[in-house]
């Protein structure tokens, strides 16, 4: 018989508050015996990566081979998974009776019929996001607003600039148009030069004006609840749609900008995450997969702060990243291991 698993990571301490035991030697204990209850020393078992070098491996039962993970390579003691393990390759296919199997640690897109078999992707609500979590405990939209209006407003107004430049301005606009009423009968050039220190401001304010006439004619200047009203405005996609859901009404929305991207991107949470080009839709569904629907404005929040503050697009801080140790994209100085235990 064949077997397939994956993320076993034996005597890792940092997984222990997402797993059921209360000390490593008690969770590799458990790993053994249930591994060894179902397999026998005939049987085949493909380990889809993250095992950590041990001698505890010799106590697995059956052929084993290894599609190695972020925590298999970068050890002092790596060449040891060679001991263990029949084989040791990044990437395998197999043919399991009449099915195709692709072996790799991380999701890809692979243009040949049959099944493919990863790992990996358990730590979108393992160890990276509880660390998130401690790192920001109390994260909050950036933009400053009082009620949805003023949030819908300030969200259009975020597009090619920061959220610290937009605060600057909408204190005046907020105060000189305080309904959708006001905003639609405005002088285009008074608001032009309220919210000119924020480029494209003659583009800017015809959204806003036509955004307003839109939301006083058809929702009676009452921002709606719902994606697909709120999407039905002029000028509103489905990112300041759930920007809005989620910090104005409380409901769960995960707003998908370019920081939400490159993160889950370089953490390999999303299987698209080789593509030059994402579909923020498609990784706002794969994503909000992974967690609960009332942690979603949180995590869109995390990721935000996190990738301006540290993973920076240009030049991340990887050496000082709190996720150093299960990013896959983190490469370690020259002799240095990937862990920190």
């Amino acid at each position: 018989m064949i077997f397939y698993t994956a993320d076993l990571h034996f005597h890792y301490e940092p997984f222990l508050p997402s797993r059921p035991f209360d000390t490593v030697e008690d969770m590799d204990r458990q790993l053994i015996h249930r591994w060894n209850e179902a397999v026998s020393e005939e049987d085949t078992v493909y380990v889809v990566g993250d095992v950590v070098p041990g001698e505890l491996l010799e106590r697995l039962s059956g052929h084993k081979h290894l599609i190695r993970g972020n925590h298999d390579t970068g050890f002092e003691n790596a060449g040891e998974l060679y001991r263990y393990f029949e084989t040791v390759t990044d990437f395998n296919e197999i043919d399991d009776g009449e099915v195709h199997i692709i072996l790799c640690h991380y999701p890809i897109l692979y243009r040949k019929r049959g099944y493919m078999v990863h790992g990996h992707l358990h730590q979108a609500r393992g160890p990276e996001y509880d660390i998130l979590r401690q790192v920001i405990p109390a994260p909050a939209c950036a933009l400053h607003f009082s009620n949805p209006l003023e949030l819908l407003i300030a969200t259009v107004l975020s597009a090619q600039t920061t959220d610290k430049r937009v605060n600057t301005v909408t204190p005046e606009l907020f105060a000189t148009y305080p309904t959708a009423r006001d905003l639609a009968a405005a002088n285009p050039a008074q608001v032009e030069d309220i919210i000119h220190p924020l480029g494209f401001y003659r583009s800017k304010t015809q959204h806003l004006i036509g955004l307003a006439t839109a939301l006083d004619e058809r929702f009676g200047g009452v921002v709606p609840r719902t994606m697909d009203e709120l999407t039905s405005l002029p000028g509103v996609g489905r990112k300041t749609a759930n920007v809005v859901l989620g910090n104005a009404f409380d409901i769960p929305g995960f707003p998908v900008d370019t920081h939400v991207m490159r993160v889950t991107g370089r953490l390999r949470w999303r299987s698209d995450w080789r593509s030059a080009h994402p579909d923020p839709v498609k990784i706002e569904k794969e994503i909000t997969s992974c967690f609960p629907p009332e942690e979603w404005t949180n995590l869109s929040h995390r990721l935000i702060l996190f990738g301006r503050a540290t993973c920076h697009a240009r030049t991340p801080e990887c050496a000082n990243c709190p996720l150093s140790d299960t990013c896959p994209s983190y490469a370690p100085p020259a002799g240095k291991s990937t862990s920190k235990r």
